[in-house]
């Protein structure tokens, strides 16, 4: 039993919990840059990417890297950069969406 807490307490450490985190102000991003809000877009974008920063520096500093962590912060770093750079995309081209 004190195997499984100590399992779950690894697993949501705080760089882990900082990843998360940022998994969350990735949709927050994709529902601004929608909405034509860019400047609010580029302060989240800030922010989410100078998390990923923090939480690297963390479990390196705090020796709390784990399985979890290894796939959950380049999950969250592709998904924020590729889905900013979709939608931007989307934004600046013109006709779209062509079904409409």
């Amino acid at each position: 039993m004190n195997e499984t807490l100590s399992l779950k307490q690894q697993m949501l450490n705080v760089p882990n919990k900082i990843s998360a985190a940022r998994l969350g102000l990735a949709c927050v991003l994709f529902a601004l840059i929608p909405l034509k809000l860019y400047w609010a877009a580029l302060i989240v974008f800030l922010v989410a990417a100078g998390s990923d920063w923090i939480d690297g520096w963390y479990a390196r500093k705090y020796n709390l890297v784990t399985q979890l962590g290894r796939i959950l912060d380049p999950f969250c770093d592709k998904v924020l950069i590729c889905g900013a750079y979709i939608l931007i995309a989307v934004e600046m081209a013109p006709g779209f969406p062509w079904y409409a």
